[in-house]
């Protein structure tokens, strides 16, 4: 087995950034998201529910001023449809 040494010095700070996906297809995020449970629950343009939450992991810091952006994440409504059952 192989050792691997880590320098901690060089490790970069990073948050999850968390999406939601609607039932309208529609996604949006927001970094001043901090948990699931802080995302919108009905999209902002169609005011359909929140269907999931994706999330990923960003080298940086948080921003401190909230910034709803719509996602380039896309999401057809048969995939929508498979993940609900």
């Amino acid at each position: 087995m192989k050792n691997i040494m880590m320098d901690e010095s060089q490790r970069k700070p990073s948050f999850l950034r968390y999406t939601a996906v609607y039932g309208c297809g529609c996604a949006f995020m927001d970094d001043l998201w901090i948990t699931e449970e802080c995302c919108d629950k009905v999209c902002p343009e169609h005011k359909k529910n929140c269907e999931f939450i994706a999330s990923e992991s960003i080298v940086g810091v948080r921003p401190e001023k909230s910034n709803l952006s719509k996602s380039p994440l896309r999401v057809s409504q048969d995939t929508i449809a498979r993940l609900r059952d």
